[in-house]
């Protein structure tokens, strides 16, 4: 059952949004769909964006096979386990070769892994996603990487 409201026997009041009194503006946040039935491309666009455009996350086997492939890091590896570092493409982790070891084919610092330099770039879009400001990235980065 339908009910129906005499426009004379209402009245409208602006309440501010930030008047305590208006916790939420119902009819502007909440279109009446069945208005408007027909295909709104740009929703559908503006979806698909949504669907497709967000990053794909990096997998553990991504870096596995990156760091196959980066020849620093498999220089790093060789460092690691014989305690040679005298080739100058680790010479940058020599000071910090006490907290670095390879686990199934990933070079750890403590908790924290050794991005292929071919994955960084990716590294540093996941952390950014949601513009989080320099401060917020940089701290997310250095907590895995």
């Amino acid at each position: 059952m339908e009910a129906t409201i005499d426009a004379d026997s209402c009245q409208l009041v602006y309440r501010p949004g930030k008047d305590a009194e208006n916790p939420a503006d119902f009819m502007s946040r909440h279109p009446n769909t069945r208005a408007n039935n027909k295909r709104n491309e740009a929703d559908e666009y503006v979806n698909y964006v949504c669907k497709n455009a967000v990053p794909k996350a990096m997998t553990l086997d991504d870096i596995k096979s990156e760091t196959k492939e980066d020849p620093v890091l498999q220089s790093l590896i060789k460092a690691i386990e014989t305690d040679r570092w005298m080739d100058p493409e680790v010479q940058d982790f020599k000071k910090v070769k006490d907290e670095l070891l390879v686990h199934s084919g990933v070079v750890l610092r403590g908790k924290r892994i050794v991005v292929p330099s071919n994955l960084r770039d990716q590294a540093v879009q996941l952390a950014h996603v949601g513009h989080q400001g320099i401060v917020k990235t940089k701290q997310l980065i250095r907590e895995k990487v």
